[in-house]
């Protein structure tokens, strides 16, 4: 302990707090590395103190970055953070968490590995599920997810105070290098922050460092952790032609990725894609119909299609819908006819399971899944409203359903 209080108060980086001093001691083997001695470091994703003590001490960084065959897809538009501002709060952001990995599986074709925040996984009932996972535990040091496509919601969002800790930890080392540049931490921070990630400007949905210095660590440092999070899908093992999908939800900017060989296939935002997706349920309305009516040997036509949706509690079909639909259904069925039947039945079970596990009424979850679903899903919560007497469909229905 005395070593690390002169070091830390040799170096000015101990923080005193609430009547306690924080202090940081270098390791055996930092030890090794500041003397210059032979070492050999094998790390993914070092820290910028850690490439900074080995250059200035004679050695080699070996920037040897493997190939990664990999789509980022990045939802910017929201934060979404570990904890909720209350139940409602929570509600909308698990329905969205929910909405957005079924999507994620409609557009890729594979069911995606999970990776976002221990109280999420609780409250989904997947602690122990092999493709869910939370941050401090299944982002690093495990490869189960290999080969699979990921969803990433939220991040590595630490607060002002670990902030301050982990830097902390960093400047002693370097300053025991030698460094005489980089400043002591601050406090002052910057809002709604624009942030240039390659060729496109990100703004800021965190309140970041308003130091030049201090916002670009930040950023490295969330870079790297989120790197180390990409590569639990081993994507250097997949190919060109089939690439791995990462869709990554909110958190901070992604700037810090580049250097670890990962850039931003696509950007999105979250409420332009629920709105699409919502503009999509009469299409898909008319697919269940089609699809079901094809299985049974008979004739689509306007008629038919709005008496099975009778029949099955589900609201009319408007005429111009219907021929929008209607003229493509014979490209938009070509795979088996029963799939889209399936996926309704999926969806609806889908609801079912998330109002049983949060204690809601189903259709309080239907509501929900009507505000942030998509494509079937919207159909599916359509259904149970249209058949609840409390569902008050006409109330919540998107545009153009």
């Amino acid at each position: 302990m005395a070593r690390a209080l002169i070091q830390s108060i040799a170096t000015r980086t101990a923080i005193i707090e609430k009547g306690r001093i924080l202090m940081h001691e270098v390791t055996t083997l930092g030890d090794r590395i500041i003397k210059g001695a032979p070492t050999v470091l094998l790390d993914a994703t070092p820290s910028p103190a850690v490439e900074y003590v080995v250059s200035n001490d004679g050695g080699q960084v070996v920037n040897a970055i493997a190939k990664q065959y990999v789509r980022i897809t990045h939802f910017y538009q929201y934060l979404h953070g570990r904890t909720w501002k209350n139940r409602e709060h929570q509600k909308q952001e698990m329905m969205r968490l929910m909405a957005l990995r079924e999507q994620m599986e409609q557009e890729t074709g594979k069911t995606p590995a999970t990776l976002t925040y221990m109280p999420h996984c609780e409250l989904a009932g997947k602690i122990d599920d092999p493709l869910w996972g939370y941050w401090g535990r299944d982002d690093i040091g495990q490869d189960r997810w290999k080969g699979q496509n990921l969803l990433i919601f939220g991040g590595q969002i630490f607060s002002p105070e670990t902030q301050a800790t982990t830097y902390a930890s960093e400047l002693l080392l370097r300053r025991l290098a030698g460094d005489k540049q980089s400043p002591d931490w601050s406090k002052e921070v910057e809002r709604h922050v624009e942030v240039t990630v390659g060729n496109k400007v990100v703004l800021a949905k965190a309140p970041i460092p308003q130091n030049p210095l201090l916002r670009e660590w930040v950023l490295r440092d969330y870079g790297r952790r989120m790197a180390q999070a990409i590569g639990r899908t081993r994507a250097v093992w997949a190919t060109p032609d089939h690439p791995i999908h990462v869709w990554i939800v909110g958190g901070l900017q992604l700037s810090g990725l580049a250097e670890h060989g990962l850039e931003v296939s696509e950007y999105r935002e979250e409420r332009k894609n629920l709105n699409a997706a919502a503009s999509q349920a009469a299409k898909e309305k008319v697919a269940v119909a089609v699809a079901s009516l094809q299985a049974a040997d008979k004739k689509p036509s306007y008629r038919e299609v709005n008496k099975w949706m009778e029949q099955n509690k589900m609201p009319s079909i408007r005429y111009d819908a219907w021929k929008r639909i209607a003229s493509k259904a014979s490209t938009t069925l070509n795979r088996d006819i029963y799939e889209v039947v399936d996926n309704l039945l999926e969806a609806l079970g889908a609801i079912a399971r998330i109002a049983e596990i949060h204690g809601y009424d189903i259709s309080d979850a239907a509501k929900a899944m009507l505000e942030f679903g998509s494509g079937v899903q919207v159909v599916a919560a359509e259904l149970i409203l249209e058949a609840s007497p409390h569902g008050n469909i006409a109330a919540k229905r998107p545009p153009d359903s």
